[in-house]
């Protein structure tokens, strides 16, 4: 049972893995380019002017239909066409259900993974029994109407309720948290990251993005990353004489600081065990205070310093990524290493 168990949940993981990576590029661009016209428009500059509201529509663009991208890329991940899950989405968001009563992009994308993957099944099955003279259209023919009345009427309904439970859970956990809950989460996302279980979290953080504009637990990932850097910079003091550990630290330093935490984990902190447990010390601290300012990202897979441009407020962000830097170097700086701990 433990088995099953854990092979169901490496499928999941795998899944979303399969159904979000290819959409990071426009995720990471689209969440630059929307950050930084925000971050203009808090420092003065006036959001009604042309290129502004350019800027701002280009960037948000793929946030705006990433329902569409999230129900093509599941119906891909099963073997079905691609259009028929891109259509499946624009049925989510199509402006039109106002007109029978029905809530534009309920659902998000917990229910653009479901719909389709239900298209793609309906057509798959479809295919297999249809006549051969008409296979070309019976297959989207019947998949459109049967899996269009289930999106509408079962699945929106039903994912939008446990979208609305979970983030309104979350919000109540950083809520009433606060501090604690922040360096906890916080703490806890470099063995997430470890692990490929972070990937997990995308859909709540577009989630959380969609309804309330910005994602903590994006944030609190960041802080991990920051943790991480600290600690990786109070390496690179200790093993000073050591050439060989120096380059691997200096080889994924620049990375980590732009939010890409692997090759520090993997070829730094990790191996030397105890610096991995400092980064995530260092990690709670930053998340501490993330959690008691209560603010979040506006974009999914931007971090480091680079999401600077994309947090809801610019301040507290520097504050917290500086804090949880320090405070990673500062515990890392207190571990005792032989000299030659690293070749060993």
């Amino acid at each position: 049972m433990a088995k099953e168990t854990k092979n169901f949940g490496k499928t999941i993981l795998n899944a979303l893995n399969e159904i979000f990576t290819p959409i990071i590029p426009a995720l990471i661009g689209g969440g630059l380019v929307a950050g930084i016209g925000k971050m203009l428009q808090s420092f003065g500059v006036d959001a009604s002017l042309t290129w502004m509201k350019v800027l701002i529509l280009i960037g948000f663009s793929a946030y705006t239909y990433i329902i569409i991208l999230v129900a093509m890329n599941s119906a891909k991940y099963i073997g079905g066409s691609p259009a028929l899950g891109a259509v499946a989405g624009m049925i989510m968001i199509n402006p039109s259900l106002t007109d029978i009563g029905l809530t534009v992009g309920r659902g998000g994308v917990f229910g653009a993974v479901l719909a389709g993957l239900l298209i793609a099944v309906i057509e798959k099955k479809v295919k297999e029994i249809a006549p051969k003279a008409l296979k070309i259209h019976l297959p989207p023919f019947v998949a459109l109407i049967v899996a269009g009345v289930i999106i509408l009427y079962v699945l929106q309904p039903v994912t939008g309720w446990f979208s609305n439970i979970l983030t309104s859970f979350i919000l109540w956990m950083l809520d009433k948290g606060g501090a604690v809950a922040g360096s906890v989460i916080a703490a806890l996302y470099l063995p997430l990251v470890m692990t490929g279980m972070h990937h997990g979290l995308t859909p709540i953080h577009l989630q959380l993005i969609e309804e309330v504009g910005y994602s903590t637990l994006q944030t609190l990932n960041s802080m991990a990353g920051a943790g991480q850097v600290g600690a990786a910079l109070a390496l690179l003091l200790k093993f000073r004489n050591d050439e060989n550990f120096k380059n691997i630290i200096k080889g994924a330093l620049p990375v980590g600081i732009l939010g890409i935490g692997e090759p520090l984990i993997y070829g730094v902190t990790l191996p030397l065990f105890k610096p991995f447990i400092t980064a995530c010390l260092g990690a709670a601290v930053g998340g501490a205070i993330v959690g008691f300012l209560g603010f979040g990202a506006r974009a999914v897979y931007v971090s480091g310093i680079l999401a600077i441009a994309t947090n809801s407020n610019v301040l507290y962000y520097i504050i917290s990524y500086s804090a949880a830097v320090l405070a990673g170097f500062v515990f890392t700086s207190l571990l005792k290493f032989p000299e030659k701990k690293a070749e060993e």
